[in-house]
């Protein structure tokens, strides 16, 4: 009996790996957009967008980029079709995503609580172990598709903890968000593939902040780290894309500033892509090293490229002007010999190394049939 128990366990374990990463069944290949599928959320402090990382009782919105074979999705989208429902959870430190969430299952859905607003008058820092919040918690009552929540007063946070916040959300006309949530939770053999999740790391900081904050409450956590400015996500400034039809240039080379462009191409054309993003946005920041010494670390881009149609050369790319080719002839996952409709769509994704990220994309309009 318990054999069969851990083996269903470890069966739901490796479900909820590729689940957690971003989709809830791995596609044929990781670049190529097939279905619904959540790329990315970010984390964006309300009082300055452009931060990734926040404090406790600051407010965030939480932006999932949910695309599909069609392009990317609106907020108003999501809302209406996919309901998505939302879990904050305290994440220790040194403990990977979903690691959590993972620690308090099997739970009912229907026994999780509201995550609360904080209450800083209500603090007592002679009991501030008993100031930690609900784990999990659901962030918002009713579906939501960029929702707001107030980072809590944890006692974990002084030691280097975090929150982690999953989505769950279920395929347009396929499931209920409830039913999902339900599965997940209860540890229920097997992900319905009419579920998807996707969840996402807020780092609490920065850490010189938190030190200080601890030191107003009178508890030394050891020596404090050199100041820094929070984590902010990345910038792109823009994509040049450069067609070819064999060994000639089509037109000249153009630059996109603003995501969401279309080309209109002849089909068999090749892309040379060039995207940039600043290095000098590139931040430093420290992390705890052996004898309590700060380690100074630098971040690095990591790009993640998706396409609807057609062969990319690479998935992926590191640096801060990245190069990849999109050729518009099908490849073996392809089952049309002309992009659905007439129209094939790039996704990319770019990371900063910690919690920042941005994407863009744009469409290609084939203005001809291959015959």
């Amino acid at each position: 009996m318990e054999s069969r128990k851990q083996a269903r366990e470890a069966r739901l374990a490796g479900s909820m790996a590729l689940a957690l990463a971003g989709c809830a069944m791995e596609l044929p290949t990781s670049d190529r957009i097939l279905d619904e599928r959540p790329l990315a959320i970010r984390v964006e402090a309300l009082a300055d967008p452009a931060r990734a990382e926040v404090l406790p009782l600051e407010r965030v919105r939480l932006r999932p980029w949910i695309v599909t074979p069609q392009g990317p999705l609106d907020a108003a989208r999501v809302e209406q079709e996919f309901e998505p429902l939302w879990l904050a959870c305290s994440l220790p430190p040194r403990v990977g995503l979903f690691g959590c969430l993972s620690s308090h299952l099997p739970l009912d859905a229907a026994a999780i609580p509201l995550c609360p607003e904080p209450d800083l008058a209500a603090l007592d820092p002679a009991a501030l172990a008993d100031a930690a919040p609900p784990s999990p918690c659901r962030i918002t009552p009713a579906p939501a598709a960029e929702p707001e929540y107030t980072i809590p007063i944890d006692p974990a946070f002084l030691i280097g903890g975090d929150v982690e916040v999953t989505m769950i959300a279920h395929r347009p006309g396929r499931g209920t968000s409830e039913g999902c949530l339900q599965a997940l939770v209860s540890r229920a053999d097997g992900i319905s593939e009419d579920c998807l999740f996707a969840n996402q790391r807020i780092t609490i900081g920065p850490s010189s902040a938190i030190y200080q904050a601890a030191a107003a409450l009178g508890i030394t956590l050891g020596p404090p780290p050199p100041e820094t400015e929070p984590d902010t996500h990345p910038r792109i400034l823009n994509f040049t894309i450069d067609a070819y039809l064999g060994d000639r240039r089509i037109g000249t080379p153009v630059t996109l500033s603003q995501p969401g462009g279309t080309l209109e191409l002849p089909p068999g054309v090749r892309l040379e892509l060039t995207t940039q993003a600043p290095a000098s946005d590139l931040q430093t920041f420290y992390t705890t090293g052996d004898a309590g010494v700060w380690d100074e670390q630098s971040e690095a881009y990591t790009g993640r490229w998706f396409c609807t149609w057609g062969t990319l050369a690479s998935p992926q790319s590191d640096d801060p002007t990245s190069f990849n080719r999109w050729e518009l002839v099908p490849d073996d996952q392809d089952t049309s010999e002309f992009p659905p409709g007439g129209r094939a769509t790039l996704f990319y994704v770019l990371r900063d190394g910690r919690q920042g990220v941005t994407w863009w994309w744009f469409d290609v309009q084939v203005t001809a049939s291959p015959e």
